[in-house]
Parts: C-alpha cells; structure tokens; sequence
C-alpha cells in the first residue's frame, strides 16, 4: 500500500525564532556549551571511561573564544550548524548555516565573525542619568521638571552610519500626580531605525518632587534648592542637641549632689 509522505517546510523567520527560543533556555544553552564529557561505558566485563567530543568542538578552538555555545547536525540531505557568541566589539551574534552537503561550516561561521566585527559596531544609545534634551515636563500643580534615561542601551549599527532617524518620539503618561520619585517612570522616548525598528526607552523626573501642600513639603523644597539653608538648619540642630546635653548632665550632676546630701543629712541625725 502506497503512504503518502508529508515534508514539513520550514523558513527563516521560523529557524530564527527556534534559534532564539534554545538561547532563552538556561538548560539548552548549558547542554550546547559542552565540548567534551567524560563517559563511563562496560567493555569485556570492565568499566572504561572514554572521552567524547562534540563534532564541533573545533569551533570554539578556532573561534578564540568567540563562540559560546554551539550545534552541528549532519544528516544524508543537509547539515546544519548553529552558534551563539559576540565578537570582539562585544555584539551578540546568532549564526545558523545551512549546507546542502555534510560540511560542518566552521570555515563560514568564523567568516560571518569577522565581517560583522569588521562593519558593524556596539554604541551606547542612552546612559541611564543622563538628562534628555530638550523635554521637559509639568506637574499637575505646574511645577515643571526635566527628564532622565533610567537604562543605558546598546544598539549595533554599520560603522560608517548611526543608522537612526532624525526625529525621535515621547510618549508621556500625563497627568503627573504629586508626589512623584526620581527614578520612577513618566514616559518613554522612542528611537527609530532607518529599518523601521523602534528602540523604547524609559525616562523619568531628574529629582524628586512633592507636594506643596504641606509646611514639611515646603520646607524640604526649600532645603533641595538652597543648599546653605540645609548647612545652617543641620547646624542649629547640632547646636540645640549640644545645649540640651549639657543642661542634661548638670541635672544629672543635681541630682546626685541632692542625693549625696540627703545622704549625710540623714547619717547626721539618726533616728532614736
């Protein structure tokens, strides 16, 4: 009886998602980092430990250190070889080769390393701290306030190219209600690619900012934007608690001369 066989077609976009699915799994990345295990095995009523190695353990030699983990699969109809690293600028590189043949294509991947390392290029997008220009924004009572990056972004793009539009976007959460913590989230500034790919990141007030309504609010205000106020406050305080001591100690010093007294008063005339 004649079976019908069903091939299953794959593409790209599926193997790359596969790809990122095995770098998100801590246990497949650990299982793909190993080049050579020792293995018991029982020869001729004797244990024998012998040595396996991956079949491409020769990658992670020649890569010097590039290649993190790796996997080669070799079959009648094709080979196929995957491996996850960074090259020396330190870019995050996921490679899947395809062969029509059985080549282990170590030749090829170590290619694609070096030409990425060659054209392409890991920047700093943003730095967390770092003020952003021109934005600001404004509190429900219309205090204004200037905006941060809270995370510092990498991005990788062509040496000879920023590879980023002119225009950026904000997106804001508006209202901004009192109080509001610096290093919380007020909204998002969005970088966009010359390829359409959009890059979010999180901004937020570059201080703190309470509420007014308070005398304890006021006053810290006060104190976050007159620094010599702050000195002179701490100061009187230190003087007040010095004074207050010293009043404490002569009371104390009081109180045992009475007691001493009350002592020598009493031994001077005894009960009959």
């Amino acid at each position: 009886r004649d079976m019908e066989i069903l091939t299953a077609r794959s593409s790209l976009s599926d193997l790359a998602r596969l790809a990122q699915a095995l770098h998100s799994s801590r246990s497949a990345i650990e299982y793909l980092r190993v080049t050579e295990q020792l293995v018991s095995v029982r020869i001729d009523n004797s244990d024998r430990v012998i040595a396996v190695r991956s079949n491409i353990s020769r990658l992670f030699t020649l890569s010097e250190g590039n290649v993190d983990a790796a996997y080669h699969l070799r079959s009648d109809r094709f080979s196929l070889t995957l491996s996850y690293g960074e090259t020396t600028d330190e870019i995050p590189v996921t490679t899947l080769l395809l062969s029509a043949n059985q080549s282990s294509m170590i030749d090829e991947t170590l290619k694609l390393y070096d030409r990425i390392n060659q054209y392409y290029q890991r920047t700093a997008l943003t730095e967390a701290g770092v003020t952003v220009p021109g934005h600001n924004e404004k509190t429900e009572s219309g205090e204004t306030f200037g905006l941060q990056y809270l995370d510092t972004i990498y991005y990788v793009h062509p040496k000879d190219n920023f590879y980023l539009k002119d225009d950026v976007l904000y997106v804001g959460n508006a209202p901004y209600i009192l109080p509001i913590q610096k290093g919380s989230m007020t909204g998002q500034i969005i970088f966009e690619m010359l390829d359409g790919t959009r890059i979010p990141v999180r901004v937020g007030p570059d201080r703190d900012i309470i509420s007014s309504n308070t005398i304890l609010a006021r006053l810290v205000s006060q104190l976050y934007n007159n620094e010599n106020l702050g000195q002179i406050i701490i100061g009187l305080a230190t003087l007040i608690c010095l004074i207050l001591a010293i009043l404490l100690i002569r009371e104390i010093l009081r109180l045992i001369y009475w007691r001493r007294m009350r002592r020598l008063e009493r031994a001077g005339n005894p009960k009959k």
